[in-house]
């Protein structure tokens, strides 16, 4: 399979305007906008509700989806969601200040809980959520919430032979899950009648379900036909053995439901970590997966730890299970010694350890999207950036558009090339939609499983096939590329008589494109096609400053592996060499008398 000349844009969705309460009360049921999920959603989303912009998106997603999830057959089933709410009250806590007591949902908790089992298929009836990642600091009460949702599945979910399974690494941390469920169904006038409690499991004789717990220490891990999955602190887990088993474990269930929940770890590389990333970008909209759901709870970056504001924003059960007594108390130790401030931050205000910050803001950036026709670019001047990957990486093409007219945008055109070989494993190592990518032709392959650059070099110069090639329907002003790449490729180019350009990488060569990108993004004097790889690429690059504040580009440290920029590399190359240009073309030359004749 060889490499296209053309850009498919048809089949990209674009990103929907977020709804708004004025909004869904025209188009949304009475029923629906008074409900327990769409009052907390918008509560949060209006600022009612102290909350991180990840827990906002988490809720605007909810009520975008309102409108238009029905265009991609979704929707929100009332019965179906109060159904699971109902649930947790037939049960009571069992130890503690509410031992004894009925469980009451906390309000985050019955958002949660009606979104993953409200929302469903409409073609099928079955739900639409097979995955939900759920991310809070401590003490808010993460493994009563999930002892439930366990019972739920195993009794009333109507599943004959569910199998639900309460997993950790060690047996004694999955038991935490599992014994709370036992002691719940043990107090809960309704399930002791209906529940058989075992010596290392529940059974629900009536659907012949079962309840165990499972641990990676465990000596069997294959055969499972798990119905639900409960995995508790999902930071803890050392490698991604267990969940994976247990993921692929529900392959013949119909509406399976794994359900993780963690306070951030401090491992860059962990299944946690990916599974963090990932929902990140299905909440920011860069990834688009109906079938995940996320909810995390954290600060923004910039806000102050020892501030009771962040405290709130990060904990969902503050006031409930989380006090201001208790944070002054730990956060004060960490003001006293700041080394301590990383530790206390993770556990208490669930901010990963070990992370850089991303550079830009993704949703100025996605603001400067602008529709405009390619074939209207035709002609015009532009300089190429290509940054090379490894031999089997991501090669980017990104075309930058000088303005013609004032007042008018820089413009961007991306392109990306991914060896096809490694498109499947990519997508199953790296948490990321190549497959979907390619399909949407956002990313054209290349034959085998290395970089093919006389694809690249053809979708450039043009070949015999008939593509016409970016020299002959731009007036490419250069190509510039990595001073460290040197291949046959750049020899080809100049012997076409193509400009090519070698640029740094380091802080002197990027520092200028590094601020004038900075300021575009901020003015909006940029335009782009909201291409999602190009998103995704803007969303992973962080900036490294040396003593004179310069930046350079670099991927965060959490999962290098896995977060690429060399769209943004390639056109910062592109852009630092058009500043140059343009400048030089600004400069008033000196010619005796031409001045005042």
């Amino acid at each position: 399979m060889t490499s296209t000349t053309s850009q498919a844009t048809g089949s990209r969705k674009r990103k929907a305007r977020k709804v708004t309460r004025a909004v869904l009360a025209k188009k949304v049921p009475e029923a629906v906008l008074g409900h327990v999920s769409t009052i907390y959603a918008l509560d949060v989303v209006e600022g009612k509700i102290p909350a991180c912009k990840l827990r906002i998106a988490a809720c605007q997603r909810h009520l975008d989806d309102l409108v238009y999830g029905p265009k991609r057959g979704l929707y929100f089933s009332i019965p179906r969601a109060d159904h699971a709410i109902r649930f947790f009250g037939y049960l009571r806590h069992s130890t503690g200040k509410w031992g004894g007591q009925v469980f009451e949902l906390a309000n985050w908790q019955a958002f949660c809980t009606a979104v993953m089992f409200g929302w469903l298929w409409e073609s099928t009836q079955k739900r639409r959520f097979r995955m939900a990642y759920i991310e809070v600091p401590r003490k808010n009460g993460k493994s009563t919430f999930l002892s439930p949702i366990g019972l739920y599945m195993m009794v009333a979910d109507g599943e004959p032979g569910a199998q639900v399974y309460a997993a950790a690494t060690k047996a004694d941390q999955a038991k935490i899950v599992f014994d709370e469920a036992a002691k719940m169904a043990r107090t809960s006038p309704v399930l002791r009648k209906r529940v058989r409690e075992r010596a290392h499991h529940m059974e629900h004789p009536k659907s012949f379900s079962v309840f165990k717990y499972i641990s990676a220490d465990g000596k069997r891990l294959d055969g499972l036909n798990s119905h639900c999955n409960i995995i508790d602190e999902v930071h803890a887990h050392p490698n991604r053995l267990l969940i994976d088993v247990l993921r692929t474990g529900t392959g013949a269930r119909e509406q399976p439901l794994t359900v993780e929940i963690t306070t951030a770890g401090a491992d860059p590389h962990s299944i946690c970590r990916e599974h963090h990333d990932y929902t990140v970008n299905v909440l920011k909209g860069l990834f688009e997966n109906d079938g995940w759901f996320g909810f995390i709870c954290s600060i923004d970056p910039g806000d102050d730890p020892f501030d009771e504001i962040s405290w709130k924003k990060a904990n969902p059960n503050y006031g409930i299970s989380v006090f201001a007594d208790g944070l002054k108390a730990e956060f004060k130790e960490a003001e006293d010694n700041p080394s301590a401030l990383a530790s206390k931050m993770r556990l208490y205000l669930n901010v990963w350890s070990q992370t850089s910050e991303i550079w830009l803001d993704i949703e100025k950036w996605r603001a400067c999207e602008t529709v405009y026709d390619r074939a209207s670019m035709r002609g015009r001047r532009c300089y190429i950036g290509l940054d090379f990957g490894a031999v089997s990486d991501i090669t980017a093409l990104v075309l930058v558009f000088p303005p013609v007219d004032p007042g008018e945008p820089v413009k961007i055109m991306p392109f990306f090339w991914v060896p096809f070989g490694t498109i499947e494993k990519r997508r199953v190592d790296q948490a990321v939609p190549y497959d979907v990518w390619l399909r949407d032709g956002l990313i054209f392959q290349t034959e085998g499983t290395a970089t093919n650059y006389d694809a690249i070099e053809h979708f450039i110069i043009g070949d015999d096939a008939g593509n016409t090639g970016l020299i002959n329907e731009f007036e490419v002003m250069e190509v510039d590329y990595d001073r460290y790449f040197a291949g046959q490729l750049i020899q080809h180019l100049e012997e076409r008589d193509v400009l090519c350009v070698a640029c740094g990488q380091g802080f002197v060569s990027m520092a200028a494109p590094c601020r004038e990108l900075e300021r575009l993004v901020l003015e909006g004097s940029i335009a782009h096609d909201g291409n999602p790889v190009m998103d995704w690429m803007i969303a992973n690059t962080a900036v490294k400053m040396d003593d004179s504040g310069n930046m350079r580009p670099i991927k965060p440290d959490t999962r290098k592996d896995m977060r690429k920029i060399d769209g943004v590399v390639a056109m910062l190359m592109a852009l630092g060499r058009m500043i140059s240009a343009e400048e030089d073309s600004n400069v008033i030359s000196y010619e005796p008398g031409s001045m005042f004749g």
